[in-house]
C-alpha cells in the first residue's frame, strides 16, 4: 500500500490501467477487501485507488473522512498495488489528470487521465440505479443528470469537496461491477452512463456483507 501524495512519476508512470474504487467504507469491511484482492490477482487493474469519499450525506450519517482513511490504512497496509490518499477531490484531479481545451468557440476544458485506462469499481447497486429508469420522478432527474457526470472527470473548483466531487473528479473509462446482497449477474447492464462493464466481481457470501449492516450490529 502507498499514498497517491507519496508517489513519484516514475511510480505513476508504471501504471497503465488505474482501478478507481470509490466508497464511504464506514467501514472498510471484508466484501471491500476480496473486491480489491480480486482485481489485482486477476490483472483486471495493475493497481486499485481506494478513495473515501468526502463531505456530508443527506441519507449516510458517515463518520469523519480521516477516520475512514485511517482504517483504511491499517486493513489495506499489507496490500501490495492498493493506493490511499487524504488530499482533497480538487487534489486528487491535479495529480492524476491534466486539462486540455476544447475546440475552438468553446471555452470549456476537457480533463484526460494520465493514465491508459481508468476503470471505475462500483457496487451493484450504483449500477443498476443509474441504468434502470426510475418512476419518482425526483429520483428520475437526479438519475439522468448524473447519467451526464458520473465518473466524466468534470473540472472542480475549491469549493467542491463533496461525495459528488469525488464521482466526477476522474474520468472512468470503463467499469468492474461487485455484486451485493439480493443482485445476480443477469441483473447487471453491460454498460453503465454509455461506457462498457469490462467485468463483474462476486465475492460469494461476502457480497451479502454492508457498512449498514456492521454499523447496525454495533449499535445494538
Amino acid at each position: 500500500m502507498t499514498f497517491l501524495e507519496k508517489m513519484t512519476e516514475n511510480d505513476l508512470a508504471s501504471i497503465k490501467n488505474l482501478g478507481y474504487f470509490l466508497g464511504s467504507f464506514d467501514p472498510l469491511h471484508t466484501g471491500h477487501t476480496e473486491v480489491i484482492k480480486i482485481i489485482l490477482r486477476k490483472k483486471l487493474c495493475d493497481a486499485v485507488f481506494v478513495y473515501c469519499v468526502q463531505g456530508k450525506s443527506s441519507w449516510k450519517h458517515r463518520s469523519d473522512f480521516h477516520s475512514r482513511t485511517q482504517l483504511c490504512e491499517l486493513k489495506l497496509a499489507n496490500t501490495e498495488g492498493v493506493i490511499l490518499s487524504y488530499l482533497s477531490p480538487i487534489e486528487v484531479q491535479k495529480y492524476l489528470t491534466t486539462a486540455t481545451q476544447l475546440p475552438k468557440n468553446n471555452n470549456k476544458c476537457h480533463l484526460v487521465s494520465r493514465f491508459s485506462r481508468i476503470t471505475a469499481i462500483i457496487g451493484a447497486d450504483v449500477a443498476c440505479d443509474l441504468e434502470h429508469p426510475n418512476k419518482n420522478s425526483k429520483i428520475e432527474k437526479i438519475r439522468q443528470q448524473r447519467q451526464n457526470d458520473f465518473m466524466m472527470g468534470i473540472p472542480l473548483s475549491e469549493s467542491f469537496c463533496d461525495s459528488i466531487a469525488c464521482s466526477i473528479a476522474l474520468p472512468a473509462d470503463d467499469f468492474i461491477v461487485a455484486l451485493r446482497e439480493n443482485y445476480n449477474i443477469s441483473d447487471i447492464p453491460t454498460s453503465v452512463c454509455k461506457r462498457k462493464v469490462r467485468a463483474i466481481i462476486d465475492t460469494g457470501t461476502y457480497r451479502n456483507i454492508s457498512s449498514s449492516k456492521i454499523k447496525r450490529c454495533l449499535a445494538s
